[in-house]
């Protein structure tokens, strides 16, 4: 299972200040469930998250792997915010440079080494990419399964280093057959706040059946027991 970590965008959008309220209260609860059923997981970190709930982030790095997650939407001073400030496609490659730059130099002064990663929204830009591949990312998650067809294949064999690793599931919609299958990445977003439901973005009950169904059935992995296997080839399919 791997987890996006961000700002409560339920709660306030993406256009007005911050607030954590939602993984503050989601994420100890994710954690202790896990732990219970001897679970490791991958967690996707956005800069504003690694900045702001320092505590909340140690203790994810303690039990599990941890990946940067990087969003347009908390760098409004650059120019094509105003149009979509989540949309990398209003932003030049040199903006765009910039950007993951910076992301990445707050996660490696905090957490290390860079070596998992995930794009906002799940839509791969070649400028990113090409960045965290030279940056020295093993293994990315930052493509949707039905957006990874053979040309996306050959172009990431082609032109990174890193292994590819597409998200499969959402949690809304994720039944137990599909925990089943062999290195299913699902993706899970806790940033509903207390109080709210919406159950296209977090619903806590589903998590703790799937989490629960997990230990019993699978041998579920975080995302760095891809880096030492073998990469597969483009005409493969998980």
């Amino acid at each position: 299972m791997t987890f996006d970590i961000e700002r409560d965008y339920v709660k306030t959008g993406h256009f007005r200040r911050p607030s954590f309220e939602g993984i503050r209260s989601n994420v100890p609860r994710i954690l202790d469930k896990m732990h219970e059923n001897h679970i490791i997981g991958t967690f996707f970190l956005t800069p504003e998250v690694i900045a702001n709930c320092e505590d909340l982030v140690a203790e994810i790095k303690r039990r599990h792997a941890v990946g940067l997650h990087s969003h347009a939407y908390y760098q409004p001073e650059f120019k094509g915010w105003n149009a979509d400030g989540d949309s990398l496609a209003c932003y030049s490659p040199d903006q765009k440079t910039r950007m993951i730059l910076r992301d990445i130099g707050t996660y490696r002064h905090c957490l290390g080494k860079l070596r998992l990663f995930r794009i906002g929204r799940l839509e791969p830009d070649q400028t990113i990419l090409k960045v965290v591949s030279e940056e020295g990312c093993q293994c990315d998650s930052s493509y949707h399964a039905t957006n990874y067809g053979l040309l996306e294949r050959l172009r990431v064999a082609l032109k990174y280093d890193f292994k590819e690793k597409p998200v499969k599931y959402h949690l809304y919609g994720l039944e137990p057959s599909h925990l089943m299958r062999d290195q299913a990445v699902i993706l899970v977003h806790p940033l509903t706040p207390p109080g709210k439901s919406d159950k296209e973005v977090y619903d806590e009950n589903h998590l703790m059946r799937m989490i629960d169904i997990s230990s019993r059935y699978c041998d579920p992995k975080d995302l760095t027991s891809c880096i030492n296997t073998p990469q597969e080839s483009p005409n493969g399919y998980d």
